[in-house]
């Protein structure tokens, strides 16, 4: 006997056992749809979009930077943009703009659309200075009062404010920078000192403001007359600093009736030829600086996923509430929750702190109510997860009305509304099973402990599988079970025959599909791995409930019809329906030669194809992922297209002896470095630039020379801890520098700014330097005290030229260096055990623009290590991490370490990282499919002629995405991998049903079996097609990306995999087995 019909006696066996026992089988889905019911909902956790769960060096760098340095503070930005003239006063007045439980209406604040449109060729003529108008200005101010008054104020950590030399409390705008130079206290009104202690004029003045009286910024009888002026000072002598507060649009705009002189077109270079008028931009920043350790202590965290869920429903205003957002008009607003410490502290000791998302969209909504003259919004990623959390759940509606869609399309192929309901209900139970399978494979994992389900983004895409396989195997059965009662079958006989001929196929599916996403399980990343497992969970979920349940469910349903004599026959299909339409379209197909023409023309489209595949890369596009017109992606777009020098923030990880001088050298050398063209050209040139258009790179350097300034200003803190210039080696184990050596000399200089050149015969003429010993930056014992004692105590206030006289609080020096040893306050040289403290690691923190584009970010990653050559090359691995203590044995290679890493790296090492594996585990999973329908269908040819087609649909819809201009993404490359096991399904029912067709009657030609499969398979996979595309195409009406992508692009992998299964398929069939006949 064949092992063929070995295999349909099986399924004969296992009807003839199932039929009988039906209701224990409704009984047993029952009992275990209850047991899966608690596991479902339990994983159904929230999902972090920005958490990786990827190995990879520049990953596992980011964490320890976050984790275990012991800095933990972050900037947090507010973009602030001149509000249209003409829309100013209009709308709700501030006190109206809060709801009843005193949170703020969104609804009621001005809103994104209502920003001053973007013009980069000519200034702002109304308000007089855009951004710089005064009374913009007042509001800006009115902002960080409010941000002051908020419960964030007590986590506000210190920074440095570089615009005016000064340190700030943690938060930092244009009025601030204005008001300390207002008040005199900027290093550029003041007497400064150089590195060789000479006094130095203020660079400029506000004392003489010809005739006007020079006023403070809070005085109220400033005008737009005083800002023009001091912005005009400010801008002409910090450096470029302040220009870097100002959106690219920003300029000096001619006005005769203006006493201010400025550069001509905002040329700060071009100081030569001066022209009446005030500078204006239409942007600017409010930075917040913020303490995470003491927020965390405190129980906010910020991780979405591991945050309290917030879920209660009630009435607000009269307005439903939602969780944290509000129903508006139809439309889900954000409300965020007003937590306070206490219900957080709370809240943490249950497991589940506040997400701090909220919090900083509380403030936002706080800072937004003082918008009259300007709009402001809260700079991402921060809310992302609120924004994608918001958009998903106001698409609610498509969601239902796609399944109402694919209720209508089930109906016209079934015909019985009962048939519909069956389907739809078998679907959602689908889903709930394999929520509840992910459930339980979760925690069999953790009982022995192995985390086995890492819920990702993928994870939420997984439906889509369950609905179209669901779809299709029920049509498949439903249909199956039609067929046979038209042939004057009993309802019992027809179930048995279906579940005999069409279970057999489904079970072949099932199985190809599993084993097709069980290829990811060979993937380096956890996501994927779990994106595999999940995803069998819900085939098999299907392959239960929709393959074998269905037909019993339909079976019970007509027997119960039928003891009240109400089973109506099944109706004939008509001679002009779809199914004699595809007949006919078959036909046609398979006459001749016109299937090879099909599969020639298939080749034809496949070569330009493969071309696009090849050539797609991927991106970050906000709005691929986001509604475009959102407040978080208006806010990025804002700093895209107005900030385009600026950059979202990265860092250069350096892992070894930090003492060793070799490592403090590089960093001059490093810096050159990225000042130069690579060979990748501009678009590898992505690193932040400042307004003297050089790499902004910020590292320990600048903490040694800035602590250096200060012993030159005022020597007393330093011997307060043991610096004394008549003892040996300054008493704190640090070499003195030999004015005549020039190598020392040397070494001192490169670490100096360009601008500042030094001179030793004027160090040693100056008096005031007889009795100051400058320190030998190549001995290890310097380093050891200077980065000890910046490390415990901070910089101390200078007023060194170009070095802006700022003091520097301790907390932004351990953002630089980090040690994990204890430091003596009274020795800060040595650890409280009386030993050379291990500085163990450097952070070099820059920006990269653009990073949206990844391959961009990895040309420019490359260009980064090729300039990290003087770390790389004091390493014995390259770079690559090795032994830390073996740095401390060898001083030729102190270096262990050296990674980028911060969030856009993070970002673009995992989109790489997604995309290479996602093709690996696709083309290792079109191996495992061909391997497992050669066991299942015992012949080779037949196998290879249902995956090919296959394979083709993967290569158009990679060609398609390329032909629409989309890249890949997270939805692109989940989709393509779909299409696998969606397509792979079509093709099996036509190749089985054909394998059937044969074997009734050898002697029946191929064209006539292939008409038959396309009257009958060919009705269930044309009905599931059209039900499945219909919907989908309903929520490419959505404003959110993800929706749209999703929905487009699943419609059109849907519509490939029907085209490959009826057409190509079938023509593959119709020209090897009329070859066949003919031979």
């Amino acid at each position: 006997m064949s092992r063929t019909n070995s295999n349909e006696r099986y399924f004969s066996r296992l009807a003839n056992f199932l039929i009988p026992r039906k209701n224990k089988v409704h009984l047993v889905v029952l009992i275990l749809s209850i047991l899966l019911l608690p596991s479902a909902i339990q994983a159904l956790e929230p999902i972090d979009l920005e958490a990786y769960n990827i190995e990879a060096d520049e990953i596992a760098a980011e964490e320890f930077v976050n984790q275990e340095l012991s800095t933990s503070s972050e900037l947090f930005a507010f973009i602030v943009t001149v509000r249209d003239p003409s829309l100013v006063g209009s709308g709700y007045p501030t006190e109206e703009r809060v709801l009843e439980n005193g949170n703020f209406d969104y609804s009621k604040l001005p809103q994104s659309e209502e920003i001053l449109p973007f013009d980069p060729n000519n200034g702002i003529k109304e308000p007089k200075g855009g951004i710089l108008n005064l009374t913009v200005l007042r509001e800006i101010s009115l902002k960080s009062d409010v941000i002051e008054l908020n419960l964030i104020a007590d986590y506000i950590t210190p920074m440095v404010n570089d615009v005016v030399g000064s340190q700030s409390d943690g938060i930092l705008s244009i009025p601030n920078h204005l008001r300390t130079f207002m008040n005199g206290d900027s290093y550029m009104t003041n007497p400064t000192i150089d590195i060789y202690g000479n006094l130095i004029p203020p660079a400029t003045n506000w004392t003489n403001c010809g005739d006007l009286e020079c006023l403070k910024f809070d005085d109220l009888n400033l005008t737009q007359a005083h800002i023009d002026l001091a912005v005009n000072r400010i801008i002409l002598n910090s450096n470029g600093n302040f220009i870097r507060w100002l959106s690219s649009d920003r300029t000096f705009v001619q006005d005769s009736t203006s006493n201010v002189f400025g550069p001509l077109d905002g040329d700060i270079t071009n100081k030569d030829f001066l022209v009446k008028g005030r500078w204006t931009a239409s942007s600017t920043w409010v930075l917040v600086h913020l303490d995470k350790i003491s927020l965390e202590d405190d129980g906010w965290t910020f991780i979405w996923k591991d945050a309290h869920q917030e879920k209660s429903l009630g009435l607000i205003d009269g307005k439903i509430s939602i969780g944290g957002y509000l129903l508006n008009d139809g439309e889900l607003i954000i409300n965020p929750p007003k937590y306070t410490a206490e219900e957080c502290k709370l809240l943490s000791e249950e497991g589940s702190p506040c997400a701090f998302e909220w919090t900083l969209l509380a403030l936002e909504g706080e800072i937004r109510k003082t918008d009259n003259s300007t709009v402001s919004l809260l700079l991402g990623p921060t809310g992302i997860n609120v924004e994608v959390n918001r958009e998903m759940q106001s698409s609610i509606g498509l969601i239902i009305l796609m399944l109402l869609i694919i209720s209508i399309f089930l109906w016209i192929s079934l015909r019985r509304y009962t048939d519909v309901m069956l389907v739809m209900f078998a679907l959602g139970l689908s889903l709930v099973w394999m929520q509840g399978f992910i459930g339980w494979i979760s925690s069999i994992g953790n009982l022995f402990g192995l985390s086995l389900i890492f819920r990702s983004q993928f994870s939420n895409l997984l439906p889509i599988l369950i609905i179209a396989l669901g779809i299709d195997d029920s049509l498949h059965v439903l249909h199956r079970y039609k067929e046979e009662r038209r042939n004057s079958k009993d309802i019992f006989t027809s179930t048995q025959i279906t579940l005999d001929r069409v279970g057999r196929a489904i079970l072949l599916t099932s199985l190809t599909t599993i084993v097709a996403f069980g290829s990811n399980l060979i993937s380096d990343i956890p996501a994927l791995r779990s994106f595999g497992i999940e995803a069998a969970a819900g085939v098999f979920a299907a392959f239960i409930l929709t393959g074998i349940w269905v037909p019993l469910v339909r079976l019970s349903i007509d027997q119960y019809l039928d003891s009240r004599e109400k089973l109506i026959p099944e109706r004939k299909l008509s001679s002009d329906g779809i199914g004699d339409l595809l007949k006919k379209f078959t036909k046609f197909v398979t006459e001749g030669k016109k299937s090879l023409v099909i599969l020639i023309l298939a080749l034809l489209i496949t070569i330009p194809s493969l071309f696009g595949m090849m050539s797609l890369e991927g991106d970050f596009e906000v709005d691929d992922m986001l509604d475009p017109q959102a407040d978080f992606s208006v806010g990025v777009g804002i700093v895209l297209d107005r900030f385009p020098t600026e950059g979202e923030q990265a860092a250069l990880l350096i892992e070894g002896d930090m003492l060793n001088p070799k490592v403090l050298g590089g960093i001059p050398e490093f810096r050159e470095n990225i000042d130069v063209m690579g060979p990748d050209g501009e678009i590898a040139d992505k690193i932040s630039k400042d307004a003297n258009n050089n790499s902004d790179l910020n590292a320990i350097d600048e903490i040694v020379v800035g602590t250096l300034a200060s012993m030159l200003f005022n020597i007393t803190p330093f011997e307060n801890v043991g610096w004394n210039t008549s003892a040996e080696e300054n008493g704190v184990g640090c070499s003195s520098l030999n004015l005549s050596d020039e190598s020392g000399l040397s070494f001192l200089q490169k670490l100096l700014p360009k601008e500042m050149e030094l001179d030793p015969l004027q160090i040693a003429s100056n008096p005031s330097l007889l009795n100051f010993n400058y320190p030998d930056f190549r001995d290890r014992g310097c380093l050891a005290f200077f980065f000890g004692f910046a490390y415990v105590y901070g910089v101390p206030e200078s007023s060194a030229t170009h070095l802006q006289g700022a003091s520097i609080p301790k907390s932004v020096v351990e953002l630089y260096i980090y040690t994990n040893d204890e430091i003596d306050p009274t020795r800060p040289w040595l650890t409280t055990n009386g030993i050379e403290p291990k500085f163990t690691h450097m952070v070099m923190r820059y920006g990269i623009r653009q990073a949206e584009n990844f391959p961009a970010v990895g040309l420019f990653l490359d260009e980064l290590m090729r300039d990290s050559s003087p770390f790389t090359n004091l390493s014995r691995l390259g770079g690559d991490q090795s032994s830390l203590e073996a740095t401390y044995l060898d001083p030729d290679y102190p270096v262990s370490w050296v990674i980028p890493c911060g969030e856009p790296v993070s970002r673009a090492v995992a989109s790489e990282k997604f995309e290479g594996e996602f093709q690996k585990s696709l083309l290792f999973g079109i191996f495992l499919v061909l391997g497992s329908l050669w066991i299942g269908f015992r012949s080779f040819k037949q196998s290879l002629l249902t995956t090919i087609p296959i394979v083709l649909v993967v290569i158009w819809l990679y060609g398609f995405i390329y032909l629409m201009g989309d890249s890949l993404n997270v939805i692109t490359l989940v989709i393509s991998s779909l299409s696998l096991g969606v397509g792979i399904d079509y093709c099996i029912h036509v190749t089985e049903r054909y394998r059937e067709e044969k074997q009734k009657n050898k002697n029946k030609s191929t064209s006539i079996s292939l008409q038959n499969v396309s009257s009958t398979s060919g009705i269930a996979l044309f009905g599931a097609a059209a039900s499945d595309i219909m919907g989908f195409l309903v929520i490419t009406l959505s404003p959110m990306g993800v929706f749209n992508l999703f929905g487009f692009y699943s419609a059109a992998m849907i519509g490939l995999s029907l085209i490959a299964a009826l057409i190509i398929t079938t023509s593959a069939i119709c020209l090897l087995d009329r070859y066949h006949e003919e031979e």
